[in-house]
């Protein structure tokens, strides 16, 4: 569970870093600077730790059954999977 706590809200804070300086200084505030960078990696720990959380709450579920605190493992990777695609999809280019 911390886990996955930890891989949202390092997600949300890459997203809240990109809208503040994307609302601040536009498209250039956000390129090939530290910004970039930063949102970047903010993201793609998030995703692989809310990977490492799902396979560890699948893991869990099979050992001891389903159990209510595993809902946010269970639901962040496919959550962030799903925006990922969508977003490469329809929003960015």
């Amino acid at each position: 569970m911390e886990l996955a706590t930890v891989s949202g809200t390092a997600v949300l804070a890459a997203l809240a870093l990109f809208g503040i300086a994307y609302a601040v200084g536009g498209e250039d505030a956000t390129s090939d600077n530290w910004v970039g960078v930063l949102v970047a990696l903010l993201g793609l720990g998030g995703l692989l730790g809310s990977a490492a959380a799902f396979v560890l709450a699948i893991v869990a579920t099979r050992e001891h059954g389903l159990r209510r605190a595993l809902w946010l493992p269970l639901a962040l990777f496919p959550a962030l999977a799903l925006l990922l695609v969508l977003g490469e999809a329809f929003w960015w280019e």
